[in-house]
């Protein structure tokens, strides 16, 4: 059921990616919290990612997520496990962190502020 490795869905799923890492220098901290929020329920309501879903098949019909099949494809070899572990817990609280020291404690100002 794999989509093209490096189609629309590819890249949008970068972007968003992208995104997320760059976001505390980029948006608003309540900007920040809000897109975890949507991040959160469409683990609950879907189970998982919906681009990742649309580009690789159900989750119970994979043994990938977007980060573990693309480094595998690099030569690392990350389970399913901590690839899921890190994208549900540990990315949104180091982003959230990082945006406390940047925006709260450094008195940043992002471009976009809601």
């Amino acid at each position: 059921m794999r989509k093209r490795d490096f189609g629309i869905i590819f890249w949008l799923h970068i972007l968003i990616i992208a995104l997320a890492y760059a976001s505390p220098f980029i948006f608003s901290w309540n900007i920040i919290v809000f897109c975890f929020g949507l991040y959160v329920l469409q683990n609950i309501l879907f189970g998982d990612c919906i681009l990742s879903v649309h580009q690789m098949g159900p989750t119970e019909k994979r043994e990938d997520t977007f980060y573990t099949y693309y480094l595998k494809k690099l030569g690392f070899n990350v389970s399913r496990e901590k690839a899921t572990k890190y994208t549900n817990w540990y990315l949104p609280a180091i982003i959230f962190y990082l945006t406390i020291m940047v925006q709260g404690v450094g008195h940043f100002t992002p471009p976009f502020v809601f």
